[in-house]
């Protein structure tokens, strides 16, 4: 039932409220054109098979959401993709925008506003009337917050993690291809990698090297290969670079709104690995 919600836009979440209260049918959501439609009357058909008491929780959760001064999701958005957002804004409005929002986004104004008042750019910050605040912040935050869309099995769970338990699960994936990787290596290279990703990641990299196959091998060496081009760090950043290669992979049968919800909740640095290349497209 979340993931059905979940994938609703607010400008879907807004339609489905109205047609429910109004008593439309599913079949309402004809009027939206896809893809907009197909979730709408997905949602539709799941409010009007829950109980009485279902319902009213669920339309009055919906409702909470419409009338939130920011997007539900902001509050999973990792800061560096909220400090890039800011930057492309005044500096006058910057102050007006995180007011109220969750720590991450203050954090990220105030980084902004920090870097400008040492290159000498000080604006006095503007005062907004609070229903232009709100959907000022709604167009500005509503592009990179997108809210969890529905998955398949292999990737669902994934969006149900924290972010910092997210970000562990992609150092596993990392873990694993660089042990897969190494399955024909000599015992001692096994040994050392192993020390070197640490004690809560070595089991993973041994299994994945005992266990792997042949294509399994050779998707580990593109894996690791595929991080090769980022930039030098600590261990834990050189498997975060490999476990986005590998996640890359099994993201293949998952829409664009999965891998932005889930880019959205990583460094920008890793994130968008997981994004299309072409202009317009990649950033959630």
């Amino acid at each position: 039932m979340e993931a059905i919600f979940g994938a609703l836009s607010a400008e879907g979440r807004g339609f489905v409220l109205g047609a429910t209260l109004l008593g439309l049918e599913d079949d309402a959501a004809a009027l939206l054109a896809d893809p907009e439609g197909a979730p709408c009357r997905t949602a539709l058909a799941a409010l009007y098979k829950l109980p009485r008491e279902g319902k009213a929780i669920r339309l009055g959760q919906l409702a909470r959401e419409l009338g939130a001064p920011y997007p539900p999701a902001l509050e999973q958005v990792h800061g560096s993709w909220i400090r890039k957002t800011l930057a492309a804004e005044p500096s006058d409005l910057v102050g007006a925008l995180v007011a109220g929002a969750p720590p991450a986004a203050r954090e990220a104004a105030n980084e902004v506003l920090t870097a400008r008042q040492r290159e000498g750019r000080v604006a006095e910050p503007v005062t907004l009337v609070p229903e232009v605040a709100t959907e000022l912040r709604r167009l500005i935050f509503g592009a990179i917050a997108p809210a969890n869309p529905a998955a398949g099995p292999a990737i669902a769970p994934l969006l149900e993690l924290d972010n910092d338990d997210l970000m562990f699960e992609v150092r596993r994936l990392g873990a694993r291809s660089l042990g897969a990787s190494l399955s024909t290596a000599p015992v001692d290279i096994r040994a050392r990698a192993m020390a070197g990703v640490g004690p809560r990641l070595a089991e993973d990299l041994r299994e994945a090297a005992a266990t792997a196959d042949k294509v399994r091998r050779y998707e580990g060496e593109q894996d690791v290969k595929a991080a090769s081009d980022g930039p030098g760090g600590t261990v834990e950043e050189r498997l975060e670079l490999i476990g986005i290669s590998h996640l890359d992979r099994k993201l293949r049968p998952e829409s664009l709104e999965v891998r932005r919800a889930l880019a959205a909740r990583m460094h920008a640095r890793v994130g968008r690995r997981l994004l299309p290349a072409s202009p317009g497209q990649g950033e959630p």
